[in-house]
């Protein structure tokens, strides 16, 4: 079951179950607490990781710092997992 759903990720351009787990587990200490408790990593696709985040200020901030996140990424989760960041606003409901 596990090779079936690690293929199925691949094909689709996701990360691996291991790394995705993994980078939700460790969001806050890769981000910070106050960040983390406003955004949430959505998911990783040809390693884009998108985040949502709750304010567009939020969303600037990890804009800004993309290159020091993917490279804390790539100590967290491995080399060549995450590349880039795409930052999309959670709708105000």
């Amino acid at each position: 079951m596990r090779g079936s759903l690690e293929r199925l990720l691949d094909d689709l351009g996701s990360a691996p179950v291991q790394e995705t787990n993994s980078l939700l587990a460790r969001w806050a200490e890769v981000v910070g607490r106050d960040l983390a408790a406003h955004t949430q990593p959505v998911g990783v696709r040809h390693g884009i990781l998108v985040v949502q985040a709750d304010d567009p200020a939020y969303g600037d901030h990890l804009a800004w710092q993309e290159r020091q996140l993917v490279a804390r990424l790539a100590v967290v989760l491995g080399d060549g997992v995450v590349t880039g960041l795409q930052v999309r606003i959670r709708p105000s409901t």
